[in-house]
């Protein structure tokens, strides 16, 4: 899924509950080391706010949550517009993901420029919800056929998907063992999908549309957002 133009990000409303878990990780700082980080970063997945912790496992391992998400809409930007399966969306459009993360960052080097890297590995929840009408003002090929500007036929599509999946990255930086003070950190990684999208499409335009080029464009999508499994982040942290 490809969403073009400006983007506006909304308060995150998984951060609440990323928050309530920093109550829980101070009470337990008798099992960690002191050392921890609280940081921002923007990603595939909106904003998320993030906290790193010391390991009681090794010096070269960190715990880390994360939790924020994004959302958009046709009535907050000026020209939105995205893309599934080469079809353009432009009407109703709303687009929002909230997501959290746990799991564990290996630092496998003890000095010179390679000790900021790391290799993590945890689980992750993902909300996710797209609803859109398509653009009836271009040439789109919907399932067999190829609608026209004026023809009238237009389709609603709506994709949703709430599931817990694991992960795996590899990134660099916000080594707490690097001591006090801000620190920048990147990462990317994949995740393993365990449950499929929960997809709609129907017609909703003055000229029908058959419901086997419907059930074709469905499969297209869900064919296409098959491969949407990877993310990318990037942040600043302030290691305390």
């Amino acid at each position: 899924m490809q969403i073009n133009n400006t983007l506006f990000f909304k308060t995150c409303r998984s951060s609440l509950f990323f928050v309530a878990t920093i109550g829980t990780l101070t009470m337990a700082k008798t099992t960690w080391a002191s050392d921890y980080s609280l940081g921002i970063e923007v990603g595939s997945h909106g904003v998320a706010l993030g906290i790193s912790g010391q390991s009681a496992i090794s010096n070269n391992v960190q715990w880390r949550l994360s939790g924020g998400g994004i959302s958009l809409s046709s009535a907050s930007l000026d020209d939105s517009e995205s893309e599934i399966d080469n079809v353009s969306y432009d009407e109703d459009f709303e687009f929002e993901t909230d997501h959290f993360r746990a799991g564990y960052e290996w630092y496998p080097a003890s000095s010179g420029w390679a000790s900021n890297l790391f290799v993590s590995g945890g689980v992750a929840y993902l909300d996710e919800n797209f609803s859109a009408k398509s653009d009836t003002t271009a040439q789109q090929l919907i399932g067999s056929i190829t609608t026209t500007p004026g023809d009238g036929r237009q389709i609603e599509i709506d994709v949703d998907r709430s599931t817990i999946l694991p992960y795996a990255s590899l990134g660099w930086g916000n080594r707490l063992a690097n001591g006090r003070g801000f620190s920048f950190r990147a990462e990317v990684g994949i995740t393993q999908a365990v449950q499929d999208y929960d997809i709609t499409v129907k017609s909703v335009g003055s000229t029908s549309i058959s419901q086997a080029d419907l059930d074709a464009e469905k499969r297209n999508i869900e064919e296409e957002l098959e491969d949407s499994n990877s993310f990318i982040s990037a942040g600043v942290s302030y290691v305390f």
